[in-house]
């Protein structure tokens, strides 16, 4: 009997126990083959290929439009397996594997020449993992390979819980997806960087620093919180980019004595000023607060099992994507067990992380937001290049935050073709950008606001008057102060000339914020000498 398809897409389905042999066959047939298939863990539905095959993972970075710099977590059946891949495994590994293996726990590990380099980002390690779901173990025990596997979403998306999540993002993109229901944990694997000593954890899930410290002691290093970015290619998965992110606007309110209270509050004053809010609560929040059932609202699980939380966050970002919301509240656990894990995918997800006493978490960056018409050119460009520049000046990567809008786009769209080759060739990678529209959310949350055009400007200065004072032109900091022209449909020569402005003048801004950041003064800006 033929297996269903959905544009080209085979769907396998393996909860049928009747054709579990045929669906494991058939999807590790494909791997062998060097084609691509999504398949479920423990954690959340994986995207697989030969890791040893460089042209299909190639096939997994397409689908997914996923960075090139961004390593992808190798699948094996076991420490025997582990042997094949790496230099070396040094005792801690062992004792993990052990303890830990089939589970939740990737480890980075010293690669050997097995592995292309497309499948570890060029890096001289490898992230292996022993997934515990048995149609995972069975599959790789079929396919008699290692299996690289990302989770099997568009980059940037919530991740996948069940099957019908990556049929909804990848159908048509890939060859199979094995269907066997929904995943247990419901976020991504504890990664464990093992290169040096002490160990360093890269990414919190479902393997958590308590239950590391059963086995290492107190000596780990937790790298988890860091909010810095990488400039280079990071060490493991979801360290650089922004992830887990729905479609509309997240406000993640950080847990605390007055949390009840902010959420209450801004809820209100969202909705004052017209915008559709939407809930993502525990039971506990949710029964506190009954004047807040007037909203869309999904109830995570009680604060007091954040594993049951976290096993509904990816399943809930994508039912609020399907909701007449603009922006999504979001509320935060705190940092113990699970509730770490949590946290960090919400961090990553969050357009505005607000602690209870309603100022941002990290106040300190200076919050920067380009603005141009559909926002997958000029703002795009201007977004990639001024972190380095600003790194080139000197000043800390922790601070200044940067990103990007437009004020005719209907948001979700990839940036231009010609944009993403001309960033490629200086080594910056935007592929993973999505378009979203200017937002009073958006606006509010800078510090200060640069336009590609007095257009653009004029705009903005009509439609959200309060914003006056941190609303400037781009052309404003350049030699001439003219308008960064939209080179969108004029070929590759009216985007060098585009960039090669937005740079001039992009070195205005980051000398003059510098000062100020320098000085700790957030709200005073001016063009300097010879600039406009």
């Amino acid at each position: 009997m033929a297996w269903q398809e959905i544009r080209g897409t085979k769907i396998l389905a393996a909860c049928d126990p009747a054709r579990f042999r045929e669906a494991i066959r058939c999807a590790a047939a494909i791997l062998q083959a060097g084609g691509v298939v999504a398949f479920p863990t423990e954690t959340v539905y994986g995207l697989g290929a030969d890791a040893r095959n460089a042209v299909a993972v190639g096939k997994i970075f397409t689908a997914k439009n996923r960075p090139a710099d961004n390593p992808l977590i190798v699948h094996v059946t076991g420490i025997e397996q582990v042997r094949k891949l790496t230099l070396e495994i040094p005792p801690h590994a062992l004792m993990l594997a052990e303890r830990f293996w089939p589970g939740p726990l990737t480890m980075v590990l010293p690669k050997n020449a097995l592995l292309p380099e497309v499948t570890t980002a060029g890096l001289s390690s490898v992230a292996v993992r022993v997934p515990a779901h048995p149609l995972a173990l069975a599959l790789l025990e079929e396919a008699a390979l290692p299996v690289a596997a990302p989770s099997a979403n568009l980059s940037g998306t919530p991740s996948p819980t069940t099957a019908s999540h990556v049929i909804a993002d990848l159908a048509g993109r890939i060859d199979a997806v094995l269907d066997g229901g929904d995943c247990s944990v419901g976020v991504e694997s504890t990664v464990l960087s093992l290169l040096a000593s002490p160990p360093v954890i890269l990414r919190p899930g479902g393997v958590t620093l308590e239950m590391l410290r059963t086995v290492l002691g107190d000596e780990i290093v937790d790298l988890s919180t860091d909010s810095g970015e990488f400039a280079g290619t990071p060490p493991a998965p979801g360290m650089k980019y922004r992830h887990y992110a729905p479609r509309a606007l997240l406000y993640l309110v950080e847990a605390g004595e007055k949390q009840g209270e902010r959420l209450a509050a801004l809820l209100e004053d969202l909705h004052n000023r017209g915008m559709r809010p939407g809930l993502l609560l525990t039971l506990e929040t949710a029964q506190a607060l009954p004047s807040i059932n007037l909203f869309p609202m999904e109830i995570l699980g009680s604060r007091k099992d954040p594993a049951a939380v976290a096993r509904q966050l990816y399943g809930a970002l994508r039912r609020m994507d399907s909701a007449p919301v603009d922006v999504i509240i979001a509320e935060g656990l705190t940092e113990e067990e699970m509730g770490r894990a949590l946290m960090n995918r919400l961090r990553k997800a969050a357009d505005c992380v607000i602690t209870v006493s309603g100022k941002e978490a990290g106040s300190d960056p200076l919050h920067i937001l380009f603005v141009c018409s559909g926002n997958t050119c000029r703002s795009v460009m201007a977004e990639a290049f001024f972190p380095r520049l600003w790194e080139l000046e000197g000043l800390p990567g922790g601070g200044v935050q940067v990103s990007s809008a437009g004020l005719a786009t209907p948001g979700g769209l990839a940036a231009s073709r010609e944009a993403l080759a001309l960033l490629s060739d200086e080594g910056l990678a935007m592929s993973h950008h999505r378009s979203r529209p200017v937002a009073e959310t958006l606006l509010e949350q800078a510090h200060f606001i640069f336009t590609m055009t007095a257009a653009h400007k004029e705009f903005l200065l009509r439609s959200f008057p309060r914003f006056k004072e941190k609303i400037w032109t781009l052309g404003e900091f350049g030699s001439n102060g003219s308008d960064i022209a939209d080179p969108y449909g004029r070929g590759m020569e009216a985007y060098r000339l585009a960039a090669a402005q937005i740079k001039q003048a992009l070195a205005g801004v980051v000398a003059r914020l510098g000062k100020m950041k320098t000085n700790n003064a957030h709200n005073k800006l001016h063009p300097g000498e010879g600039e406009r």
